[in-house]
């Protein structure tokens, strides 16, 4: 009798569950900045004392965008509170004539900061040349982005002077990337499943997935970085990741999903190049029957996806849902 009863109550909450969201409406994007913006707080005031910790928030936050602009242009990502905090213990530790990291023996400093002016030149350069001006939006977003982008680079190399950080960053990156891109893809099924518009879709009523970025191609390269470390590490049968090896296959199959669900042709590019570049490194037969099988279930998944998102009978079906 209460097997049966439970069984009906879980029919029902399962039927009314798009009654339920479509009520929410647009009071999605106000339960979402209640809830994200105090997790962020807590997570800059427990980081704030190290350079070390403060450089782990900042790669759990590199997902998470503020939603709303500021000074009508400027959107910030969280992870930019975590930069001065990162600097200042660098610089302080630094003048105390601590060594916080051996020199880097490569020159890919030097390149970066040589592609860096070239870029920022050349970007604004061309800007002007087409607008007869540069926009504030790009000097703010663009230029202070790549800026922020190479300095944290260099604050990286610093702080990561140990095999274990290295891990230990590694593991943040993952952890933190598939816990969003879980909340991201629950958006995401509700989206395609119901068409309830809501915050983890880009302008709340589209089919392109951003999770809790503003960009879907921005998204789209932090779940492809994280899906091709992922894979990686599973391959290489590596204990970097202390989650049981289930759901660290769980999270790569939703991270690559994430990736085909932004749309976004750049982010799909860069998630087949790095399967392909999976092939060298990765030689043995096992391997190349994994790698095989996703760059298949990838080419499967995303045509399903971009063929439902293009169709004229989305809409349709996402009016009769509104009704």
């Amino acid at each position: 009798m209460l097997h049966t009863m439970g069984a009906n109550l879980g029919v029902f909450l399962v039927a009314m569950l798009p009654q339920v969201l479509r009520n929410v409406g647009t009071d999605i994007g106000k339960v979402y900045l209640a809830l994200i913006l105090p997790v962020c707080a807590v997570l800059f005031l427990v980081c704030l004392p190290s350079a070390w910790k403060s450089f782990c928030g900042w790669v759990i936050a590199l997902g998470i965008q503020i939603p709303t602009g500021v000074l009508s242009d400027f959107r910030p990502a969280v992870s930019d509170l975590f930069v001065i905090p990162m600097l200042l213990g660098v610089v302080l530790a630094i003048s105390r004539h601590k060594a916080i990291a051996p020199a880097p023996s490569t020159a890919l400093g030097a390149f970066i900061l040589r592609f860096g002016f070239v870029f920022l030149l050349l970007g604004n350069l061309m800007t002007f040349v087409n607008l007869g001006m540069v926009p504030k939006w790009t000097i703010l977003n663009k230029d202070f982005g790549l800026v922020d982008l190479i300095l944290c680079y260099f604050l990286g190399v610093h702080l990561i002077n140990t095999r274990e950080r290295l891990h230990k960053i590694v593991e943040v990156l993952i952890v933190s990337a598939g816990a969003i891109n879980t909340i991201a893809m629950v958006g995401a099924i509700v989206r395609y499943a119901f068409g309830i518009p809501n915050m983890m879709m880009r302008d709340g009523d589209t089919l392109r997935l951003v999770g809790m970025m503003v960009n879907p191609s921005s998204y789209g390269g932090l779940v492809t970085c994280a899906a091709l470390i992922q894979l990686c590490l599973l391959l290489g049968k590596s204990n970097v990741v202390r989650l049981p090896r289930w759901l660290q296959w769980l999270n790569l199959c939703l991270l690559g999903t994430a990736d085909i669900m932004t749309l976004s042709r750049s982010s799909f590019v860069g998630l087949m190049l790095g399967l392909v570049a999976s092939l060298y490194f990765y030689r043995a037969r096992a391997s190349l029957k994994i790698i095989g099988v996703a760059m298949i279930a990838a080419l499967i998944v995303s045509s399903v996806v971009f063929w439902y998102a293009s169709s004229s009978s989305t809409g349709a079906r996402f009016q009769a849902y509104a009704v």
